[in-house]
């Protein structure tokens, strides 16, 4: 009984230190954010004094970079994907990426599948 004791008594130590060690790290990170962060009452009077915010072709400019930025993402993480699967394509044939040509890739769902699966076991 004694050991069960001991051992609850230290198990509730240990979680209490880990809840004060928690609580102290917030705090810190609570600061840094205070330090290294303008509040926004600081920033809305700068902008205030500034020159008056960019007129609205600007704005439409800077969101179309930003949308072409993006799509030109999409392609690259595309381009990617083909060969990655054009690899995988080859490892399997035990062939080299040379001698394939991947021409589209289109994703099948799990229901698409389930489909092609049935209509193939109809036709044999």
């Amino acid at each position: 009984m004694g050991n069960m004791l001991q051992g609850a008594i230290t198990a509730v130590i240990g979680i209490v230190i880990v809840l004060i060690v928690l609580c102290v790290i917030s705090l810190i990170l609570s600061l840094f954010s205070l330090l290294f962060y303008k509040s926004e009452s600081s920033s809305s009077k700068n902008n205030n004094q500034a020159a008056n915010p960019a007129p609205a072709k600007e704005r439409t400019a800077i969101r179309q970079r930003i949308a072409n930025k993006k799509a030109n993402r999409r392609k690259s993480d595309d381009t990617e994907i083909v060969a990655v699967i054009t690899a995988a394509i080859a490892a399997s044939m035990n062939t080299t990426t040379d001698k394939l040509i991947v021409r589209s890739i289109h994703k099948v769902s799990s229901w698409n599948e389930t489909a092609i699966s049935q209509n193939q076991s109809k036709l044999f």
